[in-house]
């Protein structure tokens, strides 16, 4: 029978993706960056700036990129060192909107003259970072001199990831009907995406994350990734880890081969499966079923913490089978090895070190023998059908936020320590839709916090740090 081949294109620090994202809510996390972008007229863009890696933005492959000092980050070169757009009159995706092209961190009209605008690149090959970090930037000026801005964007390599990390923003009123937006969008205007209720408008944040995740349209290659013990470069595959991942009834039926030809015409193939890699990566194609796959082997330093969550890169190996690759705990499509928050509870790994010891691997609340970082039921957030109650930051330092969404008739707080000792309470009718709770006497620790009202009751834990 003529075999089929799956044409898959490997570049490894990218992969090809469609023109489409998705958004949803990560954890509040802000990262140093100290590298100060030098000042830049008002209202004006930065010269080109190198990215150290490539970087795919609705399909399209970039190195560089250009800074503007009104909150985005633009993927055009010819825009470097030129005029930035201030003024906000639609809404995205419009192909009027004045810029394209671009990551829209927080786009409003600021005015930078006190280098207050830094970048830097953090973490290791092939997983770094490019973070753009700005400070405490003021609003227009005169009319805005007062309200400031604080938020980071952030650049996954490899992965082609896109973090917004909104610290603080303020609005004024009195300028461009306080507009700003918070988003994606792509060269011509015609497509583009925002988080709830952060399209263009007058709105604030305070610590709030958003992740935009680009959908594949190809399907992806499968990766073996190994840490390289004596860090010569070589480490011995067990290809049968593959062989069970493709055809697990049959797995003796799934063939390897170091060349495309070989593999279509159906000659040398390899037959020890303790195979060693020539390269870094190592790319082999397997044939199953008349159906050629490719295949990844890469080799990682695991003294290095990819994910910077303490977690030691060797420990995320959950299923011991070698292969980071393919342990998901939270099956968001990020291997736990690169992922900061393994079980998806909007709480970052490292906040889950409950006991304080530097090691979320022996923090286990309810004893059920899954480690806490890893454990969907202890949740620092709410996780229920009404997906508009939320409660933020975690950790917080003083003030406590609560998204009631509808929950809105009355509303009973309660606050209690470790202990069960009722620390705060308050009674409050006919809340608005979002609430503060000051907590700045509170010590240094876990919480509880329930929310009731005369039909449901929600509990949560909190950390105050």
């Amino acid at each position: 029978m003529k075999k089929k081949l799956l044409f898959i294109l490997f570049i490894f620090y990218s992969l090809c993706y469609s023109q489409n994202y998705t958004v949803f809510s990560i954890p509040f996390q802000i990262y140093n960056v100290e590298n100060v972008l030098p000042n830049i007229a008002d209202d004006h863009c930065s010269s080109s700036i190198n990215l150290m890696f490539p970087f795919v933005f609705y399909g399209e492959t970039y190195n560089n990129i250009v800074i503007s000092n009104n909150g985005y980050i633009d993927f055009n070169q010819n825009n470097a060192n030129e005029f930035s757009p201030w003024q906000i009159n639609t809404t995205i995706p419009s192909t009027s909107f004045p810029i394209k092209n671009s990551v829209l961190g927080c786009y409003h009209d600021l005015y930078n003259n006190n280098n207050t605008i830094f970048y830097a690149i953090i973490g290791y090959a092939p997983y770094r970072k490019f973070v753009v970090s700005y400070i405490d930037n003021f609003h227009f000026l005169n009319l805005c001199d007062t309200p400031k801005s604080s938020f980071q964007i952030v650049l996954h390599e490899s992965f082609n990831i896109i973090d917004v990390q909104l610290i603080n923003k303020q609005s004024c009123n009195e300028w461009n009907n306080g507009s700003a937006i918070c988003g994606l969008i792509n060269i011509d205007g015609g497509q583009a995406i925002t988080p709830p209720n952060r399209n263009t408008g007058n709105w604030t944040a305070f610590e709030e994350g958003w992740r935009f995740t680009p959908k594949s349209n190809n399907e992806s290659i499968y990766r073996f990734v190994k840490c390289d013990t004596d860090l010569n470069g070589f480490e011995i595959f067990n290809l049968q880890v593959v062989q069970q991942f493709f055809n697990n009834e049959n797995p003796s039926n799934v063939i390897f081969y170091e060349n495309i030809s070989d593999a279509q015409n159906g000659i040398n193939q390899i037959n020890d499966l303790n195979y060693m890699n020539n390269s870094n990566p190592q790319i082999l194609y397997i044939e199953n079923e008349s159906v050629i796959s490719t295949i990844s082997l890469e080799i990682l330093n695991c003294n290095l913490d990819f994910d910077l969550d303490t977690v030691q890169t060797t420990d995320e190996d959950l299923n011991g089978d070698s292969n980071l690759y393919n342990d998901d705990s939270d099956n968001d499509g990020i291997p736990n090895f690169l992922d900061d928050d393994d079980d998806n509870d909007n709480a970052l790994t490292i906040n889950e070190d409950y006991n304080n010891n530097s090691n979320p691997l022996d923090d286990d609340i309810n004893n059920n023998g899954v480690a806490d970082y890893l454990d969907i039921t202890i949740s620092l957030n709410f996780h229920d059908e009404i997906e508009s109650l939320s409660i933020f930051p975690i950790p917080f330092q003083n003030i406590l936020n609560i998204n009631l969404g509808d929950f809105v008739t009355f509303i009973n707080v309660s606050v209690y320590d470790s202990n069960g000792k009722l620390v705060f309470h308050q009674n409050i009718l006919n809340p608005e839709s979002q609430i503060q709770i000051q907590l700045d006497f509170l010590s240094t620790g876990i919480y509880s916090v329930i929310l009731e009202n005369e039909k449901v009751t929600r509990k949560a834990k909190i950390i105050k740090k």
